[in-house]
């Protein structure tokens, strides 16, 4: 079946380098996404480091995009996966702390909510669940310290960094199905 959308349909998102690139109708703030904004329309999108993510794990039997806002579907989602393997976008090719603490974070309520044992199989693992089993209950101070976070607010975007802490805002939970992220069921 082939559908024809037209430009009122489609909404084109990318950023590179913190800020929304030109011609597109979306940057990565997550204070641009709201129901009205994205309400019925395809999300066309690439960012600097999620869209690498997003591709190298494209392969995977599930995919789950997930972060500290819907932190609670994703460990919903991952209870009773025989096996889970979670990809940090990183900054640029390289580690994350906002991104292995985030993991962490996962990995430790889906342990302590769920009472399963989380073996953590390489250092980065290892790491991520330590970052989770010891961060605050907010990581927006985290977010705050790390350097992605310093260089999101010398950019002045402290309210997208305040958004990006909010534990479970956005009960949404988006999945790769045939090659489009769309909310799961």
């Amino acid at each position: 079946m082939v559908v024809k959308l037209g430009r009122d349909d489609v909404l084109l998102c990318a950023e590179r380098e913190l800020n929304r690139v030109d011609g597109c109708d979306l940057g990565n703030s997550p204070l641009e996404y709201n129901a009205d904004t994205v309400a019925n329309r395809l999300l066309v999108m690439a960012t600097t480091n999620g869209s690498r993510a997003a591709v190298a794990a494209r392969g995977a039997f599930r995919l789950y995009i997930g972060s500290y806002v819907n932190a609670g579907r994703v460990v919903e989602a991952l209870t009773g996966a025989d096996e889970v393997i979670m990809i940090c976008a990183g900054n640029e090719g390289a580690f994350s702390l906002e991104d292995a603490a985030c993991a962490g974070f996962l990995l430790h309520r889906l342990e302590s909510e769920h009472d399963i044992e989380i073996e953590p199989l390489g250092d980065g693992a290892w790491v991520a669940l330590r970052l989770g089993r010891e961060a605050p209950a907010s990581p927006l101070e985290l977010l705050r310290q790390s350097s992605h976070g310093r260089r999101l607010l010398a950019g002045g975007f402290e309210e997208d960094l305040i958004a990006c802490a909010e534990v479970d805002a956005r009960p949404v939970l988006p999945v790769l199905r045939d090659h489009i992220l769309v909310p799961s069921d």
